[in-house]
């Protein structure tokens, strides 16, 4: 992995830097047209197209000097970098993406939406020491500070545990183990309206409910906002179905390739039997009665 990664980086480094304004505008049409894209179904097969057309459009052209680059091209490669980043939560593109800001900065051409996106791609990477820097740099009313308490730990997968300040939390290790060999895992979120939909449905339903609040283990993407004040509010109404947002996706096995809300997984010895995604305005009970009479006889039987 490491040999993997200097590479890259000598890779990136040694491009000719060929990018023209031209090359750009086409690469984020294709990168927000991918992105939007309702044929591809799930978000993994999203993240991989979107990362394929960064790296052959712009990254394997990287420029070797922003200052050749128009303010306009500037804004281009801020745009496509960002896009990518959000979609694939690479590392090496987050770090190019801040260095494309800081070039921008000194310029002195960045502008609200830039600042925001930026300080979202902060919390979406878990740097929340440059998130802190950066909301003293352009202090807005809706900023949050968050800070971990204790020591983030080493073993993974990892959830966000939210603590009674809205802005604290902790960093819990999870054994995925835990649930045995017969089991749900249900990707969620709390304002998503189709996840509610979804619980409201399973709590009215005493046979699913009871199996479920045993056998199952909800959590909420990585991407996106840090909803620590709407786990909390979800969590308090839904103690049986408690959400937790992971740390990084990364660190979660890879049949979870659909991280659309609400996607359920029924895992069985490590693998993936059924998926059910999405919640119609008719529900999937009876899939999920059927994964539950499964589950059921299964711990029955061990």
């Amino acid at each position: 992995m490491l040999k993997i990664g200097i590479f890259l980086c000598i890779f990136v480094i040694s491009s000719t830097g060929s990018l023209t304004q031209d090359d750009l505008r086409k690469a984020n049409l294709n990168l927000s047209g991918l992105s939007n894209s309702q044929e591809i179904s799930s978000s993994s097969k999203k993240e991989a197209a979107i990362r394929e057309s960064f790296e052959s459009k712009i990254y394997r052209k990287w420029p070797t000097d922003f200052k050749k680059l128009s303010d306009s091209e500037m804004n281009e490669l801020f745009n496509a970098t960002y896009l990518a980043t959000t979609y694939t939560r690479n590392t090496d593109y987050f770090i190019s993406l801040k260095k494309v800001f800081s070039e921008i900065e000194s310029r002195n051409r960045t502008d609200p939406l830039k600042i925001l996106e930026l300080k979202n791609e902060m919390i979406n990477q878990r740097d929340f020491s440059s998130l802190f820097i950066m909301n003293l740099r352009y202090p807005n009313s809706y900023d949050e500070n968050y800070k971990v308490i204790g020591n983030i730990p080493t073993s993974t997968p990892r959830i966000i545990i939210p603590e009674v300040n809205s802005r604290d939390f902790k960093v819990q290790s999870i054994n995925i183990k835990d649930y045995g060999t017969d089991y749900l895992i249900v990707i969620s979120h709390p304002d998503c309206h189709f996840t509610r939909n979804a619980v409201q449905a399973i709590e009215k339903n005493p046979e699913i409910a009871k199996e479920m609040a045993v056998h199952s283990l909800w959590i909420a993407p990585q991407s996106g906002p840090l909803t620590l004040s709407s786990i909390k509010n979800w969590n308090s109404g839904h103690p049986l179905f408690k959400i937790h947002q992971v740390w990084k996706q990364e660190e979660w096995p890879a049949y979870l390739d659909n991280w659309s809300t609400p996607t359920f997984y029924y895992i069985h010895s490590n693998k993936v039997v059924k998926k059910i995604t999405g919640w119609p305005q008719a529900g999937n009970l009876e899939d999920l009665r059927e994964i539950i009479f499964t589950i059921r006889h299964s711990h029955i039987r061990t």
